[in-house]
């Protein structure tokens, strides 16, 4: 029944056109920075986000990373709605462990909604869905 969900989303992404050069830049430069881990949700529930450096998240061209070390490539589509980011791992034996997920930017917040690592991986079309993991992240400002 999940699946039919997904479907309408699918189709608009089909019907209009994929995001410009520039449009696609402007998007890439919006994640850029240091972000802080604000909220996180797994499965529905609040989790409690850790105190310090672990709580940190650097965005850097399509790279993200973490603990100093870049453990993602990053991969965008702003033209559909909601917006789609997909993770993908750095690591040679983990690259088709993707992370499908969407994306929504309201004022310095940035949320992700990722879907869990469950054997059957659908990418979430709400940023509440039960099997999901929702991050909310806060721009870092720069002292």
């Amino acid at each position: 029944m999940r699946v039919l969900g997904c479907l309408p989303l699918f189709v608009l992404c089909l019907l209009f056109s994929p995001a410009t050069g520039d449009e696609m830049k402007t998007e890439v430069a919006a994640f850029q920075g240091e972000w802080r881990i604000a909220g996180l949700k797994a499965d529905g529930k609040q989790v409690d986000v850790p105190e310090g450096d672990g709580t940190k998240i650097v965005f850097k061209g399509d790279r993200l990373v973490l603990g100093g070390q870049e453990k993602f490539t990053i991969k965008l589509d702003p033209a559909c709605n909601p917006k789609l980011i997909d993770l993908i791992p750095r690591e040679e034996g983990d690259k088709d462990q993707v992370l499908e997920g969407i994306y929504r930017f309201h004022g310095p917040r940035l949320t992700l909604c990722l879907h869990s690592p469950a054997p059957i991986r659908i990418r979430p079309v709400r940023f509440n869905e039960e099997e999901s993991i929702v991050l909310t992240l806060e721009k870092v400002r720069a002292e």
